[in-house]
């Protein structure tokens, strides 16, 4: 079994958002942050209100967004690899924020 863990730094948030705006916004919901209904409610808006989070804050709803949708990530990668006449099974993706 492999276990492959990748680190991130200097991630794009603003181009992040466009990808996991609604999984950001699902998770601010979650939390009950007033600030989800606001990126729910206009990408530009949203791409705004992150740049006014803390690093801290947007790495913990970065991670927070990947890990509750790990399952659907882990089948994308494995469907990128079959592209690519590779099988794998990914058994887990999991992203924490420090």
């Amino acid at each position: 079994m492999l276990r492959l863990e990748l680190e991130l730094n200097e991630l794009d948030y603003t181009a992040l958002a466009e990808v996991m705006l609604p999984l950001m916004a699902e998770e601010l919901k979650r939390q009950g942050n007033p600030m989800a209904a606001l990126l729910s409610s206009s990408p530009e808006m949203a791409k705004m209100l992150l740049s006014h989070l803390t690093q801290s804050q947007m790495d913990s709803v970065a991670a927070q967004a990947i890990n509750r949708n790990a399952n659907q990530m882990a089948r994308r990668a494995e469907e990128m690899a079959a592209e690519k006449g590779v099988h794998t099974r990914v058994v887990s993706v999991r992203a924490t924020a420090w």
